[in-house]
Parts: C-alpha cells; structure tokens; sequence
C-alpha cells in the first residue's frame, strides 16, 4: 500500500483535559508508527520535554513495542517563557530524545505559530539553540 497509518493522540497526565487514549488504540496490525502532540505552555521553563512526554511516551511503547514514535507537534509559548527559557527548553528536549530514555522517537516537528494568544515560532533564540544542538535528531535504530 502507498499509505501509512500513523495514531496520534494528544499528551495526557493526571489532571491534564486529554485522556488515555489506550482504549482506542486499534492495534498494531493497523498502524505503522504512533504519534504524540505536546506543548510547553506553562509559565513554568523548567517543566521538561520528559515530564511532558514522558509518561504519554511509556504507554505508547508498552502498547505497540518496536513502533517509531513521532513528537507531531510540540512548542514552548514565547509569550509566556523568556528567551533564555525557551533556548535551554528546546536543547534539553534535543539532549534528552539522544538518550536511551525516549529511542523509539523516530521524528520531532515543531509547530511555528502565532495566534488564538500564543506565539510558538521558532524565534532567534529557538533557532540558536536548533544550531547548537547541530538540528540533527539522533538516528532511529
């Protein structure tokens, strides 16, 4: 087939307004690789790319083992992390993906917009931190 199926739900954890998607998940004769979208829209620039994904990513590998997993969209609100938060945000997003911890991810896009009040483009500091990593995600095994 020319087509692949990719499942993509959102991040979840305690408290969040997404829920486990587990009881939806079709299985893995149907899909070829899973997705997750996630943002750092906190005020917070210490709240991690793991603590974001982290536990969203763990159910994804135990329901689907061997499976790439894609970041489909994720990004840090200019309008509520400063610069320098938003630079060390993006390279330890880099630095941990290059760790055992997350070697399922296969591909990360970054969702660059502004608008409905939040402003996720890559600015200066982002691409600056892009480069410092060298923008190359490690290989996927």
């Amino acid at each position: 087939a020319n087509v692949e199926m990719q499942w993509a739900p959102n991040v979840w954890w305690t408290g969040s307004l997404s829920k486990d998607p587990a009881p939806w998940w079709p299985g893995p004769p149907y899909v070829q690789s899973l997705c997750l979208d996630g943002y750092n829209d906190s005020t917070d620039p210490d709240w991690t790319f793991t603590e974001i994904f982290g536990g969203s990513y763990d159910k994804l590998v135990a329901l689907a083992p061997g499976k790439p997993i894609w970041i489909g969209e994720t990004g840090i609100d200019a309008n509520k992390i400063t610069a320098t938060g938003r630079q060390k945000w993006i390279t330890d997003m880099y630095r941990v993906i290059a760790t055992d911890r997350f070697k399922a991810i296969a591909a990360v896009v970054y969702f660059d917009r502004v608008g409905e009040g939040r402003h996720w483009t890559l600015d200066t500091e982002g691409q600056a931190a892009l480069k410092a990593t060298g923008g190359v995600m490690p290989e996927y095994p």
